[in-house]
């Protein structure tokens, strides 16, 4: 399938079952407004104690998403029966934050050798590959809620990582797209800030129609797609 039919399918999907994409455009509002209040702030403090229920809700809403598409439920049902997969969930939710904490260390430690010794290539390099770990735990997991919610914690991310690798193309365009939406707003400032934030929460709204699409043929075309 072509990117360019997945965003096209995407937003007709959006016109046809809008109750699915609801919850998913809900959260990711949620999430983008934390994330740009935490780089205008950069607030650490509210960041540390904020971060976890980020994690959580950007794991939870996906996954109810599949279950009401896997058993064409509503959203209390929806909601009611993801709640049965909460242990799945928070160990999910875990897991990411120590892949988050582990794709930072290269970044950390690059910045502290230039504090040290003033090495001024370390922190170019280490951002490169927290960058690098980060894109591939995002791509290796963006199949997750579906697989979550049908193989459980263990075999999710396994199964995961299968047919993201499957779908390399179109996977690897929504998780540097999504990234370069990022990169844009928090390179975007004066007269350009606007602009990048607007195009910031643009593109997440965006990533947000198009991943729960994804989640809704997932069933159909790639989660059954196996040779």
């Amino acid at each position: 399938m072509k990117l360019t039919n997945i965003l096209k399918e995407s937003f007709q999907e959006l016109k046809d079952r809008p109750v699915y994409f609801v919850p998913r455009l809900a959260s990711t509002s949620i999430s983008t407004a934390w994330f740009v209040y935490i780089l205008s702030s950069m607030d650490i403090g509210f960041y540390l104690a904020s971060a976890p229920f980020i994690i959580f809700l950007g794991l939870f809403v996906p996954v109810m998403v599949a279950y009401m598409v896997e058993n064409n439920a509503g959203l209390l049902e929806g909601f009611r029966g993801t709640s049965k997969r909460i242990g799945d969930i928070l160990l999910a939710s875990l897991a990411f934050i120590a892949l988050g904490a582990i794709s930072a260390l290269p970044a950390v430690a690059g910045s502290a050798l230039l504090y040290i010794n003033g090495n001024l290539i370390a922190p170019v390099v280490g951002l490169s590959l927290s960058v690098v770990l980060m894109l591939a735990i995002g791509f290796s997991t963006y199949f997750l809620p579906i697989t979550l919610l049908r193989e459980g914690f263990t075999g999710g991310f396994r199964k995961s990582a299968e047919f993201s690798a499957s779908n390399q193309r179109e996977v690897t365009a929504l998780i540097v797209f999504s990234f370069l939406l990022f990169g844009v707003s928090a390179a975007s400032s004066g007269a350009l800030q606007t602009a990048g934030l607007i195009g910031f929460v643009i593109g997440r709204l965006t990533s947000a129609v198009v991943a729960t699409y994804l989640i809704v043929v997932s069933p159909k075309y790639y989660l059954e797609k196996e040779k």
